[in-house]
């Protein structure tokens, strides 16, 4: 018997479900050709970047959908993570609560990070973190690694800096 608490409707479920076989079966496809009609989803867009839309579920959570091949890859990948790390590491990464093949629900986090000198050495120690336990954090610092990506971290209600998408987060072997 499963006891995962499911999010979404099975009509939602099937509909993502069709929507990633869309992505599989023709990749190269653009995004303004594809078929939206087959992604049933009756939910506020709260953004969208490269490879995934990100749906308001308006009870705490995000709906992150994938739209592209390498979104499939980021939300696995963002799965695997939050449910691999130390749970120094976990504290840091926004809860994934459910998930399935091509998209994700996790915790929302509003509160934006308050840019200061205090916060922005918490964010270094998170990322150095994330290196000694051998995961190279794409996208928490800028190329130079002197700057917070702020856009990419949120805060919890605790006031812990937690990052919003770590899917390009690099697991060294």
């Amino acid at each position: 018997m499963n006891n995962r608490k499911s999010f979404l409707s099975k009509s939602e479920t099937e509909s993502i479900k069709l929507w990633t076989k869309q992505i599989e079966e023709s990749p190269e496809e653009s995004l303004k050709s594809r078929d939206w009609s087959i992604l049933k989803l009756n939910y506020k867009i709260a953004g969208t970047g490269k490879n995934r839309i990100v749906y308001d579920l308006d009870n705490g959570l995000v709906l992150k959908v994938s739209i592209s091949l390498r979104g499939i890859k980021h939300n696995f990948v963002e799965y695997d993570l939050y449910n691999t790390v130390s749970s120094c590491l976990k504290d840091h990464l926004a809860a994934i609560v459910d998930h399935g093949y091509g998209w994700n629900i996790m915790e929302k986090l509003d509160v934006e990070v308050p840019r200061s000198k205090k916060n922005k050495k918490k964010v270094l120690r998170i990322y150095q973190n994330f290196i000694e336990e051998g995961i190279r954090p794409r996208d928490i610092l800028s190329k130079n690694k002197k700057n917070a990506r702020w856009k990419n971290l949120g805060m919890d209600q605790a006031g812990k800096i937690k990052v919003l998408d770590y899917g390009d987060f690099l697991r060294w072997e």
